[in-house]
C-alpha cells in the first residue's frame, strides 16, 4: 500500500489469529508475539526496503522470511540506502495489544540504534485510531476475508 506521496505502508495486525482470519484489512500482516516483532521488524528490517520482498512479507511472513535464508541475495548491500515502509499498528479497538505491540517495536528499536541516537529504523509508526472495528466500518471495501461479526451484548 502505498499513499499520494509514494511512501509504502506496512499494516500490523495485532489481533488473535482467528480474529485475523476472519477478515483483516488488505496487505495487513498479522503479528501477535514480540518475538515474531523482532524477527520481521528488528532482524530482518533488510526485506522492508525491497518491494519484491514487502510484497512477499505481505502475502506471508513467515514464508517470506525462509525464502529470504534461502535468497541472501534479497539482503541490501548497502544497508544505508535502507527506508523503510510507515508502520501502522492496530488491534481490534486499538487499545491495547496495537499499542502495547508499537511500544514493543520502539524498545527493540532503541536499543538497536542506542549507539545512534535519537536515529531510528523506523522513525514513523503509528496507531490506527479506534482500530480495525472503526475502519471496518468506514472501509468495507478495503478489507480481506470478510466473514466479520459482533456480538450483541444485552440482546438475548
Amino acid at each position: 500500500m502505498h499513499n499520494t506521496e509514494g511512501k509504502r505502508f506496512l499494516i500490523i495486525d495485532c489481533r488473535f489469529e482467528y480474529e485475523y482470519k476472519g477478515g483483516h484489512i488488505r496487505d495487513a500482516i498479522n503479528i501477535i508475539k514480540p518475538d515474531d516483532l523482532d524477527e520481521v521488524l528488528i532482524k530482518n528490517r533488510h526485506l522492508l526496503c525491497k518491494e519484491e520482498s514487502l510484497q512477499c512479507i505481505k502475502q506471508d511472513w513467515k514464508q517470506a522470511l525462509q525464502q529470504s535464508r534461502l535468497r541472501p541475495g534479497w539482503m541490501l548491500e548497502d544497508q544505508s540506502k535502507f527506508e523503510p515502509p510507515i508502520l501502522v499498528f492496530h488491534c481490534e479497538f486499538s487499545q491495547k495489544r496495537g499499542p502495547r505491540a508499537l511500544r514493543a517495536l520502539r524498545n527493540l528499536d532503541r536499543t538497536l540504534n542506542s549507539a545512534n541516537w535519537p536515529t531510528l529504523s523506523y522513525p514513523e509508526v503509528y496507531i490506527l485510531e479506534n482500530g480495525y472495528k472503526n475502519f471496518h466500518s468506514k472501509f468495507p471495501v478495503k478489507l480481506e476475508n470478510i466473514i466479520y461479526s459482533y456480538l450483541k451484548i444485552g440482546t438475548l
